[in-house]
């Protein structure tokens, strides 16, 4: 994927996300997301200051944590949700178009899509995710070294039942890609959208 189409993907996201944002009650951006101990607003706040800041960034404020990357992302959401949920959302809609990432662009696509998932399982709200997508950041998470994904994912067969798109060798964990990428990456939520033999090995593993 190429840089170009990489910020054409996460600035669609951002603009399909924002448009379900502006829709939103405060009661419902004060409610819990799928991020454990997060709200809405944390959420938006989260993917606000991610777009705010640069891997130059990143480096600093590492270092000013003395090397804890989770409290610099605190630090960002704190920073971003102490306002009025009108005011993270006004933060969020500044950065839609911007280029900034803290880390690559697959990542920040990634961040992007998953955290909007986040917000919409927790809302009951959906989105029709382009395959081509959704094809790229399944490629993308199954050889992450981060995040856990190896782990939950070794000597499991991953299949997509909505696309052509499969992974790995043994047990088959079948569904919708959305519902392996959101699973790869620690969501239990989505385990009831999958099916196959080795879904009871890899529920274990989320859910332990």
């Amino acid at each position: 994927m190429s840089h170009e189409m990489v910020w054409t993907k996460i600035h669609d996201e951002r603009e399909a996300l924002l448009a379900e944002l502006e829709q939103l009650s405060d009661e419902q951006w004060r409610s819990p997301s799928l991020c454990e101990g997060w709200t809405i607003q944390d959420v938006v706040a989260h993917l606000a200051s991610g777009a705010s800041t640069s891997k130059a960034d990143v480096a600093k404020l590492v270092l000013k944590h003395r090397g804890d990357f989770q409290a610099v992302i605190d630090a960002g959401v704190a920073e971003y949700s102490k306002g009025t949920p009108a005011e993270t959302l006004a933060a969020f809609k500044a950065v839609l178009h911007e280029r900034t990432a803290p880390l690559s662009g697959e990542a920040m696509l990634g961040d992007t899509l998953v955290h909007a998932e986040d917000i919409r399982r927790s809302l009951g709200l959906t989105r029709e995710y382009p395959l081509e997508t959704l094809r790229e950041l399944g490629d993308y998470y199954k050889d992450s070294s981060g995040l856990g994904v190896k782990k939950r994912i070794d000597g499991l067969h991953l299949m997509a039942t909505d696309q052509k798109w499969d992974h790995g060798k043994g047990e088959i964990v079948q569904g919708p890609l959305l519902a392996l990428i959101m699973t790869m990456t620690g969501r239990a939520e989505y385990l009831d959208d999958l099916a196959g033999d080795g879904l009871p090995e890899y529920r274990a593993r989320l859910t332990k």
